[in-house]
């Protein structure tokens, strides 16, 4: 354990290729190979010049991926969490990095998933309800899925939520060695900045709900 996390090396999501390919046989897709590819035109749109990564204001790693295994948190709005298109890209994230995810909600009354001192209230509880909801609909991939994300892939207590982007802000620092933040809100790419993290702020789609827009950097 490295900092209070296990290293992504000694995970089940980086096996996950292996498995699937085991189960392909030894005629089957090469999976290794076509998820690099997919995971490459990834990277290629994150890391493009005038792209993202061209104002983290990190000069030293600007336009390059973090290295394999690094912990990475990526910040997705609730009603993207059905995307097809996003689980594509957080499964290429969570087989080769260290992969947490922060659901943005709307919720008025405090961060989602945060119990008080005195145990949780109704409000709480029903956060509670809806962050188990999240996870089991984001990481509802079945085995015949080739890009399903799973448990195995970014395990359920490493999907939270949050309903200010304070809460997402903390959660980053909380976390020992954060590579790199992927988020689309400016308060909290601005804040993190502040603290010397390498934020990479996405668009969101303009007609909200399910929009490809809403996915960090989606394979076509």
């Amino acid at each position: 354990i490295s900092r209070g996390i296990v290293p992504h090396r000694m995970t089940t999501a980086s096996a996950r290729e292996a498995e699937q390919q085991r189960r392909l046989g030894e005629g089957g897709e090469d999976v290794a190979g076509t998820n690099r590819r997919e995971r490459a035109r990834v990277f290629a749109r994150m890391f493009a010049p005038g792209g993202p990564a061209s104002g983290a204001g990190d000069r030293r790693v600007a336009g390059r991926p973090p290295a394999r295994g690094s912990n990475v948190v990526v910040t997705v709005n609730r009603d993207d969490v059905g995307c097809a298109r996003l689980r594509k890209a957080m499964y290429l994230l969570g087989t080769y990095y260290n992969l947490f995810v922060v659901v943005a909600c709307s919720e008025e009354d405090g961060d989602a998933g945060t119990p008080s001192p005195s145990g949780p209230s109704g409000g709480e509880a029903a956060m509670r309800r809806e962050i188990g909801k999240i996870r089991d609909e984001l990481l509802g991939g079945g085995d015949g899925d080739r890009y399903g994300l799973t448990p195995d892939v970014v395990p359920r207590h490493r999907v939270v939520a949050s309903t200010r982007p304070k809460g997402r802000v903390a959660f980053a620092r909380q976390l020992g060695g954060t590579e790199l933040v992927l988020d689309h809100d400016g308060e909290v790419a601005a804040e993190l900045g502040r603290f010397g993290f390498r934020v990479l702020r996405y668009p969101v789609a303009e007609n909200g709900g399910g929009g490809d827009g809403g996915a960090p950097a989606p394979a076509p």
